[in-house]
């Protein structure tokens, strides 16, 4: 059997269900993780990645709510970090149950990485702004 390297993404809407309490993350990722540690079992390297866009969102949201001028609200870039280590966290500790449980001695580790996303998205909401300036001068011109 060929060892494989395995990527597997998970969607933020993936982990959070209608409920979106840390308990519920976490089973949804301790219900997954019984799945992906089949890879493992097969001889794969696994590599997981995941995303963090409702939970930033609740997070955001959660953080306005609580903010006063002493104890202010994080900035968005912290709410990301923070969730994305969160979810990295519960689900290397999910991930390493299963493993055990499987009695595949491996470690699991969590890499919380930062991405130069956000300063591409900044310059793709410019872009996108223009280009919608753009578009609506051409509807209004050929209505003419």
């Amino acid at each position: 059997m060929d060892k494989k390297r395995v990527v597997v993404a998970l969607g933020g809407n993936a982990i959070l269900s209608k409920d979106a309490s840390a308990e519920a993350q976490q089973a949804a990722l301790r219900d997954t993780s019984k799945y992906l540690v089949e890879f493992v079992k097969k001889g794969n390297e696994l590599i997981i990645s995941h995303g963090n866009g409702p939970q930033v969102g609740n997070l955001l949201l959660q953080q306005t709510a609580g903010s006063t001028k002493d104890n202010p609200a994080m900035p968005l870039d912290t709410d990301v970090s923070m969730t994305q280590g969160s979810i990295g966290y519960w689900l290397q500790n999910a991930m390493g149950t299963e493993l055990k449980k499987a009695g595949i001695d491996k470690s699991v580790a969590t890499v919380v990485t930062q991405e130069w996303l956000m300063k591409q998205m900044k310059l793709l909401k410019i872009l996108l702004n223009q280009l919608d300036r753009f578009t609506m001068k051409k509807v209004c011109n050929s209505k003419n």
